[in-house]
């Protein structure tokens, strides 16, 4: 952008957009430009900060290298527009439409857009540090790898929107709604879930160390190869969901409901699952070292090849579980209910220690 800007009035750019040129390297910033007439304008290397687009339809405007700090954008609609890589940074976006929009590497930081309405658009690698989406409706929109540090989901209606590899410290998701939205490899440590619906969502890999889901709902979420350390999901309902290779060390989950759930190789060590249901549940090959399992209820479920080493499963309903394969050593099943109990399985062995004759 040019340092030096010629200094242009509202009626010099509605004039300018009627004779077709391009308005290149203007200080246009404060500008009132609500009742103007900007259809196929176009803007390069201009200031625009402060100026009033409230109301206008910019779908067929061109905004490039441009300044838009502070902007107003009230009511505004963006329709197959292109702004990538520009400064809207403090903007007022309450209500407005992005439709198809790109919006690729441009910063939104501390941008308000309550009420918007975010449709089919992208917004990878984007800047939204402490903007506003209080209210937001975000639908099919992709914001892989955007930075969403401090920004204010409050209300939001999120569906099949991924934020994959976000950064999203500090951010506010409680009370937004939750539909088959992408949050692989985001970081979400420390946040606050609870009591919050999931339908369908995405946390493969994502960092969730001390993440708080006392009472929420994840039934058929994915957390495969996530990291819970010290996550609490007491109570929370996490019925089919995918657990496999997740780093679940410490984890709260006391009274939890986790039927038919897959922790296929995952770390439970020291997690504490007293009178959590596990119905169905399988933990083939799982590290449960030195974990409380008291009262819990472990019908049917497969534990064949888990490390039970030091785990407490007293008074644990354990009828019909698969228990071949397990490491044992110090586990304590007082009281449990081993009924119709699958153990060690002599054939099974042999057949997985087979090895080909050279």
């Amino acid at each position: 952008m040019s340092a030096e800007l010629t200094r242009m009035g509202a009626r010099e750019v509605e004039d300018a957009i009627r004779q077709g040129a391009t308005i290149e390297n203007a200080d246009l910033s404060g500008l009132d430009l609500t009742g103007a007439n900007l259809h196929l304008g176009r803007f390069h290397g201009c200031v625009l900060d402060r100026a009033d687009f409230s109301g206008q339809k910019l779908e067929k405007t061109g905004l490039r290298d441009c300044s838009l700090k502070g902007a107003r954008f009230r009511g505004c609609s963006f329709t197959d527009m292109f702004l990538r890589k520009l400064d809207f940074s403090g903007a007022d976006f309450q209500g407005a439409l992005f439709l198809r929009t790109h919006l690729s590497g441009s910063s939104l930081a501390g941008a308000d857009l309550t009420g918007a309405r975010v449709h089919w658009s992208f917004l990878d690698k984007a800047d939204l540090t402490e903007a506003r989406l209080h209210q937001a409706d975000v639908l099919k929109s992709v914001c892989l790898e955007a930075v969403c540090t401090g920004a204010d989901f409050t209300g939001a209606r999120l569906e099949r929107v991924t934020f994959r590899k976000a950064t999203m410290e500090g951010s506010i998701l409680r009370g937004a709604a939750f539909d088959h939205v992408n949050l692989s490899a985001a970081k979400l440590a420390g946040h606050d879930f609870r009591g919050q619906k999931f339908r369908s969502v995405n946390f493969s890999g994502a960092e969730l160390s001390g993440a708080d889901f006392t009472g929420a709902d994840v039934s058929t979420c994915v957390f495969q190869g996530a990291v819970l350390e010290g996550a609490v999901l007491e109570r929370a309902t996490a019925q089919k969901c995918m657990f496999a290779g997740a780093v679940m060390r410490r984890v709260k989950a006391r009274g939890a409901d986790f039927a038919l759930a897959y922790f296929g190789q995952a770390d439970l060590s020291e997690a504490d699952f007293r009178t959590a249901k596990l119905q169905g549940a399988r933990l083939e090959k799982a590290i449960i070292r030195s974990a409380a399992f008291m009262d819990s209820d472990c019908y049917n479920c497969d534990l064949s090849h888990a490390d039970l080493t030091g785990s407490d499963f007293s008074r644990a309903n354990l009828m019909l579980a698969l228990l071949h394969g397990i490491t044992d050593t110090d586990a304590r099943f007082q009281g449990a209910n081993t009924a119709w109990l699958r153990g060690p399985d002599k054939d099974m062995a042999e057949a997985e220690n087979f090895k080909a004759p050279q």
